[in-house]
């Protein structure tokens, strides 16, 4: 028991190290491909919207209306009630969105 296999040591030692090494590639690799992957999506949603999302001098997008609070579902109607909270919220988050990516892209403008 007193002979070791310099050899066997040896290669599990370069196995262990060669598998973290492809390990933290991998890890590199998919990290690339998901920030390629998020920036083609983001380039797909801006192409999505459309022109007017763009506005250049006075073509600026109207602003949608706010929502309804004063219609109220019938009594009793609870999930209505909360679908309908939930859609005005949807809506009120969508339009803040708007105007800040309309802010940025003025700001954007007025830089170049």
């Amino acid at each position: 028991m007193n002979e070791f296999d310099y050899w066997k040591i040896a290669k599990w030692v370069l196995i262990v190290l060669l598998a973290g090494f492809i390990g933290q590639f991998g890890k590199s690799l998919a990290k690339y491909f998901m920030a390629k992957g998020k920036e083609l999506r983001r380039e797909q949603s801006l192409d999505d919207e459309g022109p007017s999302f763009m506005p250049t001098g006075t073509d600026v997008p109207v602003a949608m209306p706010p929502p309804d609070r004063d219609a109220a579902p019938a009594e009793g109607d609870e999930k209505a009630a909360k679908d309908q909270a939930k859609g005005q919220k949807k809506a009120l988050k969508a339009m803040a969105k708007l105007e800040k990516k309309r802010a940025k892209q003025l700001e954007k403008e007025e830089d170049s």
